[in-house]
């Protein structure tokens, strides 16, 4: 009956040891909620300076006020123009002819890169001589697998265009002609003609234009041949787009006017052609086109916007055209 009473005793001394004794002692666990600041505030004598701990803006008079926010606009990076070397131009009946002025070796070499340029993989000329360049026929638009099937049961082969370069050298030019034909099958469609009743050829032309004048003008610059090649007013860049270097912006009026434009009267930033000199380039006097004036580290730019006609490319190389005076 002892050992009885003893074991109850031990676990009720065990349970009331476990228990933190709550039942002798008060709880402080949160009594520091109800503490209060013992720190006293010290009394500075009279007199003396009053101390303010502040953040510190070197230059704060000179930051702009941000009270008055306004719409953040990211900057637009500006087109970089290329110059290039005065290339002139003469549409023929049957051709456009590039008067280059490099010799015929270093002529050759734009044309064969152009070419391999637009044919992509594989071979891009079918015959070459020492003044002649013929291509291999370009299919431009080509077909998938069904329209490819239909075209052989139907027999309703697609055209193919051929490249003709022939280069002349004169004095220390070298003149390029340009002419294509249409194959079908291997067989001529029609006879030798210029690339402007095409397109997406004369686009293509242009294109080799304005490549051939930037790098003969980088080949210049290479061998310190700056002055024997007339520089270009008309420069372009990567993507193919032609401005007008201006020497100033004084300059703009006079430069408008000799290339046969005029500003149109009640709206700014627009250009139109004077019915009194329409040129022989495809332009009416009844077109009109928005411009504005870029500034560039080389200078100022006149920068005509040809993007809402249907061949942008072509309209921009007739109208930079007017602009280089004989």
């Amino acid at each position: 009956m002892k050992n009885v009473f003893f074991k109850i005793a031990s676990v009720g001394i065990l349970v009331f040891a476990m228990s933190g004794c709550s039942c002798l002692f008060t709880d402080h666990t949160n009594g520091y909620q109800d503490e209060t600041n013992s720190i006293k505030l010290l009394q500075m004598p009279s007199g003396s300076l009053h101390i303010q701990d502040d953040f510190v803006i070197p230059h704060q008079d000179m930051i702009p006020n941000l009270a008055n926010n306004k719409e953040i606009t990211e900057p637009r990076a500006p087109f970089i123009y290329h110059p290039m070397v005065d290339i002139p131009v003469s549409l023929n009946a049957d051709s456009i002819t590039f008067t280059a002025p490099a010799s015929m070796s270093k002529t050759k070499k734009i044309v064969k890169d152009f070419l391999n340029a637009l044919h992509g993989e594989g071979v891009s000329i079918a015959s070459k001589f020492d003044d002649h360049i013929i291509s291999v026929p370009f299919e431009f638009d080509k077909k998938g697998f069904w329209s490819s099937l239909g075209s052989f049961f139907t027999r309703s082969y697609s055209k193919k265009i051929v490249f003709s370069f022939t280069f002349e050298v004169l004095k220390k030019n070298t003149l390029i002609s340009i002419q294509y034909k249409q194959k079908e099958q291997g067989k001529d469609v029609d006879d030798w003609r210029s690339p402007i009743k095409n397109a997406r050829l004369y686009t293509d032309v242009i294109r080799l234009w304005g490549t051939m004048g930037t790098s003969l003008n980088k080949t210049s610059v290479l061998f310190s041949q700056t002055n024997k090649n007339t520089p270009s007013p008309i420069w372009v860049d990567r993507q193919g787009v032609f401005a007008i270097h201006l020497k100033s912006k004084d300059d703009l009026a006079t430069q408008v006017k000799q290339a046969g434009l005029h500003f149109v009267n009640g709206k700014e930033g627009i250009l139109a052609v004077d019915k009194s000199d329409i040129k022989p380039d495809s332009l009416s006097s009844q077109m009109k086109f928005p411009y504005h004036t870029e500034h560039q580290s080389k200078g100022d730019f006149l920068v005509i916007d040809v993007s809402k006609v249907k061949n942008p490319e072509i309209m921009s190389f007739q109208l930079v055209q007017r602009f280089v005076f004989k």
